[in-house]
């Protein structure tokens, strides 16, 4: 048994020293995965706490089919997109009109607090549509194969080929050499 299996058997048990060893070498990219998929440098770390969280309640169901850090980064893209999908209820006050004004537009990423020089990426990653973007992610920055995400997605693995091409032709014309953006929106 590898120490990998054994932190991984201690942790289902219950151990919390044993998880925070799991875990700890795959903070990093979990919280990149969270990063590219929100947008932003708040909701990321909110969504990698949720992870944590998460995968902490549920190691006693880790069956081992994947690797632990694939698990672990599925959860994350996750939780990730749940905050996304909880943000978007956007909240509204009434005017003195008896209209309604939006306080915040959720849909629109934090650009300004992105990590600097990453504000034209992070722009062009979030013009992609959810799915491809998350795609992009687990595929670039996590480094899942292809039926890997497909089975993330709940997708045939034909169906995230083009996904995944499609967003990284989009990002590409998207982009100049420099990692800057062709067009500013």
């Amino acid at each position: 048994m590898t120490d990998t299996q054994e932190l991984v058997e201690q942790a289902k048990n219950g151990d919390q020293s044993a998880f925070t060893a799991l875990l700890k070498p795959h903070l990093k990219i979990g919280y990149n995965v969270c990063y590219r998929i929100t947008g932003s440098q708040h909701d990321a770390e909110d969504a990698l706490a949720e992870a944590m969280g998460l995968a902490f309640r549920g190691m006693a169901k880790f069956r081992g089919d994947a690797k632990f850090e694939t698990w672990f980064y599925r959860i994350a893209a996750n939780a990730s997109k749940e905050l996304m999908r909880r943000k978007k209820e956007a909240v509204y006050i009434q005017d003195d009109e008896g209209g309604e004004i939006q306080l915040a537009d959720p849909s629109v990423p934090d650009a300004f607090s992105a990590v600097e020089g990453m504000g034209d990426v992070t722009t062009a990653l979030n013009s992609l549509s959810a799915d491809a973007r998350e795609a992009f992610v687990l595929a670039s920055v996590v480094g899942m194969k292809i039926a890997e995400i497909a089975s993330h997605q709940g997708s045939s693995v034909s169906a995230t080929k083009v996904r995944l091409h499609r967003a990284r032709r989009t990002l590409k014309d998207m982009m100049n050499t420099d990692g800057t953006l062709k067009v500013q929106f």
